[in-house]
């Protein structure tokens, strides 16, 4: 589906399409696909999945990150951040798991965490720089 496939038991809830334009705050409890382009914070308890043409400028706070756009802003993955061949990245990340593919244009740092006190309290810190209630 759009460029990326996504291998999980869960199904992409929420849909924002290749051409359209959305600023704000996305605060889901369900899984998000980006194949378009979207502005502010983003806050999704399950998988967010950027596809190869999302444009995103946000900082992502999430479960799981597929990207295969392009992301500037900072992401925290609580399981895994997997960025595909057609990726690009300008921001901090931090998760107990990277996957980067061949290709991935990234400019920034990556902290790699097994949960330990220090990353939850990082999460906490971006969280109240979000503006994101617990």
């Amino acid at each position: 589906m759009l460029g990326i496939e996504f291998n999980s038991s869960d199904s992409v809830e929420t849909v924002i399409g290749p051409e359209t334009n959305f600023e704000g705050v996305f605060d889901s409890d369900e899984s998000i696909r980006i194949e378009g382009h979207f502005k502010g914070k983003i806050d999704c308890r399950k998988t967010l999945i950027i596809g190869p043409g999302g444009e995103i400028n946000a900082d992502i706070i999430t479960d799981t990150a597929i990207i295969g756009g392009k992301v500037e802003g900072n992401i925290v993955a609580h399981r895994r951040i997997e960025i595909k061949n057609s990726g690009e990245i300008f921001g901090d990340l931090t998760a107990p798991v990277l996957q980067i593919e061949k290709g991935v244009v990234l400019e920034g740092s990556c902290t790699i965490n097994t949960g330990g006190k220090e990353a939850s309290q990082k999460v906490t810190s971006i969280k109240d720089k979000l503006g994101i209630s617990e």
